[in-house]
C-alpha cells in the first residue's frame, strides 16, 4: 500500500492530501482545531438530538469537530430584527460553548427557496460575524455578476475569519471553475457547495456533470471540500460514498425540521454502504443506548415520540466509522463498484 503526500513544503496550507488505492483521504489544521477527513460533519439539528437524548439519560459523542448551524427561516431573519438578535445570542452561546470545533452557518432554502442576492449575502456576513463565526460562509447560486460579486464580498471578511465560499454545482461550468480556482489560488482552507444530486440533466434542465468532472480530476487539492444539505441516499446507496468517488471530502446530511416519528414499517437504517428497512430482528446496535436499534427506535416513539433520533445518530456514527478506515480497507476500484450506478453514468 502506497501513500503519497501532496502536501509541499513550500506551501503553507494546513490541508494535507493523502491518495492510498486511489482513495482520496487527509488531515487539517483550521483556526488551530485539527481533523481528518473524509467525514460527515454533523448539524445543529443533530445537536438538539444528543439533548433529547439526554432527557432519557443517554448520551453520545458524535467526535466530529465541524458542525454545520442551521438556518430554517431564512426570511423572519431578514426582516424580524427581533428574531435576528434572538438567533444571534443563541448560535452566539453554541460557539461559545465549544470552542474545539469549527462552524459553519448553512441556510434551508439555499437550494432554491430564496434568491442568494449580494444584497442578502451583505446582510448573512454580518449577521455571521456578530455570532462569532470564525468560518465565514458566502453563497453562490446563480451566474448573474457572480464574479463581480464574488470580489465585493471577500473584502467584508475580517482579518481573523476565513472566507468560505459556497457554491451551487448547477452554476455554469466557467463560473463554477472561475470561482472555484480563485478560491484555490486565495488558499481558503474550507470551500463548499450545496450539495446537488450529481446529474447530466435535473428537473430544471441544468446539466451539472462538468462540474462534478472538474471536482473529480483535481483529486490533489489542498482544500477541503464540504458539501452540504445532500440527500441520505441514491438508490439506497448511502450518498457520501457518492459525492466521495467525485472528490468531496465531508458531506452534512439533509435534515428537516418536524415530526421524527416515523412509521414503524418505512424506517430505514444504514448498514455499512447501503440504506435497509430496519426490522425488530436486526443486528444493528443502537449507539446512544447499546441496544437493538429498532428496539431504540421504538422506545424513543414511545416516550418522547421521536422514533427516527436514533436511527438518525446510528446513521452518522456508522458512515464516519466506515469512512475512518476506508483508505485502509477498499481501494477506490472496490467502492465505485459497491456505488455502482450511481457514480458511472456521470465520470465518464
Amino acid at each position: 500500500m502506497s501513500i503519497i503526500d501532496f502536501f509541499d513544503d513550500d506551501d503553507d496550507r494546513a490541508i494535507k492530501v493523502h491518495d492510498t488505492n486511489g482513495i482520496r483521504h487527509g488531515s487539517f489544521e483550521i483556526h488551530g482545531i485539527k481533523g481528518h477527513f473524509p467525514i460527515v460533519v454533523i448539524t445543529s439539528t443533530n445537536l438538539n438530538h444528543l439533548k433529547d437524548a439526554k432527557k432519557l439519560n443517554f448520551d453520545f459523542d458524535f467526535k466530529v469537530n465541524i458542525i454545520e448551524i442551521i438556518e430554517f427561516d431564512l426570511a423572519k431573519l431578514l426582516i424580524d430584527s427581533a428574531y435576528e438578535k434572538r438567533q444571534i445570542k443563541k448560535i452566539s452561546k453554541i460557539i461559545t460553548n465549544n470552542p474545539n470545533k469549527l462552524f459553519l452557518f448553512t441556510i434551508k432554502g439555499a437550494r432554491g427557496d430564496f434568491k442568494l442576492t449580494e444584497q442578502v449575502n451583505e446582510f448573512l456576513i454580518d449577521f455571521q460575524i456578530k455570532c462569532g463565526f470564525a468560518l465565514i460562509r458566502v453563497f453562490f447560486t446563480y451566474a448573474r455578476k457572480a464574479w463581480e460579486t464574488y470580489q465585493k464580498l471577500r473584502k467584508l471578511i475580517p482579518k481573523n475569519a476565513s472566507f468560505v465560499a459556497c457554491l451551487d454545482e448547477d452554476l455554469p461550468e466557467h463560473i463554477f471553475k472561475l470561482l472555484y480556482l480563485n478560491c484555490y489560488a486565495k488558499k481558503d482552507p474550507i470551500i463548499s457547495f450545496i450539495g446537488r444530486e450529481p446529474s447530466k440533466q435535473n428537473g430544471k434542465n441544468v446539466d451539472n456533470k462538468t462540474n462534478f468532472q472538474f471536482i473529480l480530476k483535481r483529486k490533489n487539492d489542498k482544500i477541503l471540500r464540504l458539501t452540504s444539505f445532500i440527500p441520505k441516499a441514491f438508490n439506497d446507496i448511502s450518498s457520501p460514498f457518492v459525492y466521495h468517488l467525485f472528490g468531496f471530502d465531508a458531506y452534512s446530511l439533509m435534515t428537516r425540521q418536524g415530526n421524527q416519528n416515523i412509521s414503524k414499517v418505512d424506517i430505514k437504517a444504514i448498514h455499512k454502504f447501503k440504506y435497509k428497512l430496519l426490522f425488530p430482528n436486526t443486528k444493528l446496535v443502537c449507539a446512544l443506548t447499546g441496544q437493538n436499534l429498532y428496539t431504540s427506535s421504538q422506545m424513543f416513539k414511545t416516550k418522547i415520540k421521536k422514533s427516527s433520533l436514533p436511527v438518525s445518530v446510528h446513521a452518522i456514527a456508522e458512515l464516519n466509522k466506515i469512512f475512518e478506515t476506508l483508505p485502509k480497507n477498499y481501494t477506490r476500484e472496490k467502492l465505485e463498484k459497491i456505488v455502482g450506478k450511481n457514480f458511472y453514468r456521470l465520470s465518464s
